[in-house]
């Protein structure tokens, strides 16, 4: 019925090729559930597309029903995918402000059916599948599993002699899992089902047939370097750059602006709150209270209403050892020059003299 020979797929970046597949030799029968197990990244939804028409082949053959698609064109291809074909996705790809009636009978529009034709065809898959109470919902309303069953409903409609699965069940739980392979294993007594899947328990169980693809051998010496020697594009070796490589973002902000505004760069938990920071200055005796002539604090933090006390601190009844914070440089400046000499800042006041009055 179909058949793979020496099927390759080649994709092309620029100058850089990457080969999906490596000659697939494959054929399927008639009336059997095939699942394809293998890694991620080996070629198993590529391999599906092409099966599915939706992808063509660099080179190779596919034969259908003993006919070859080396010559096919786009008419053909549609025509293909539009009668031979049913597809059931993974992410259902339901339209969500359709009901559920009108999702399944979109996939009939395109084959010229009759209104009356697709609404009759449309309800009995979705009875076949056991939504035939909830064909007015909508896609919102419904659950995951529901939802797989519309979209299975949908690949039905046409009544396609092979129906493709793309990891039906990878957003499922394991119950619903098991609700929609035994609908699967229903439906492959009459048509092929082929199916991607990384669950091999649900393809032991339920398949009569499983293939498994290895991933193809690459010649360039970066894949084929053991972990951590050069594997991966961008990655050093070098604890430097790894240091930089962690440090990324800090070094980015270090790097911005000038020198002066690197203490931007300080994380939120050692920065020195508003309120801290006034405690600090009155530690050192250069707060307001000396300015304006005030009584002067005697080294334990105050508080006026303004600010609540701190948790720590002899008053607080805590360790006297607080934890050390970073100050900017020109705070540190200010706070020694004040401890030093606490008069040197400040302006000497204005003499009064009284007025002299000539005799």
């Amino acid at each position: 019925m179909l058949e793979l020979i020496n099927i390759k797929k080649d994709y092309e970046t620029g100058d850089t090729k990457v080969a999906a597949l490596k000659g697939i030799n494959l054929r399927f029968r008639d009336c059997e559930f095939v699942s394809i197990l293998g890694q991620s990244g080996c070629g198993k939804t590529t391999m599906l597309n092409i099966i599915g028409g939706l992808d063509k082949y660099t080179s190779g053959d596919l034969r259908i029903n003993g006919v070859s698609t080396k010559d096919y064109k786009d008419r053909d291809w549609d025509a293909y995918r539009n009668n031979s074909i049913g597809f059931v996705f993974q992410s259902y790809n339901l339209i969500p402000h359709q009901t559920v009636l009108s999702n399944v009978e979109l996939a009939l529009t395109l084959s010229g059916v009759s209104k009356a034709e697709r609404r009759k065809r449309a309800v009995e898959a979705l009875e076949k599948v056991g939504l035939g109470e909830q064909i007015h919902k909508k896609p919102n309303q419904m659950s995951g599993g529901q939802m797989q069953r519309v979209a299975i409903a949908r690949a039905l409609v046409n009544n396609p002699d092979i129906l493709l699965a793309d990891e039906p069940t990878g957003a499922l739980d394991t119950e619903t899992s098991v609700q929609i392979m035994e609908l699967l294993k229903e439906i492959s007594k009459d048509r092929l089902i082929i199916m991607v899947t990384h669950n091999p328990e649900l393809a032991m169980k339920y398949s009569t047939r499983i293939v498994t693809l290895l991933p193809a051998p690459d010649a360039d010496p970066r894949r084929a370097a053991p972990c951590g020697a050069g594997r991966h594009p961008g990655r050093s070796d070098d604890p430097d750059v790894q240091r930089l490589a962690v440090l990324g973002p800090r070094v980015r902000l270090l790097r911005r602006g000038p020198a002066r505004r690197r203490s931007r760069t300080i994380p939120l938990r050692q920065r020195i709150p508003a309120r801290q920071t006034g405690d600090r200055r009155r530690h050192a005796g250069v707060g307001r209270n000396r300015e304006h002539g005030l009584p002067q604090s005697d080294g334990q933090p105050r508080s006026h209403g303004l600010h609540p006390r701190p948790r720590d601190g002899p008053a607080a009844g805590g360790d006297l050892r607080r934890r050390p914070r970073l100050v900017p440089p020109h705070h540190a400046r200010r706070m020694e020059a004040a401890a030093v000499a606490p008069d040197a800042g400040r302006r000497a006041p204005a003499r009064v003299t009284p007025d002299v009055i000539p005799s």
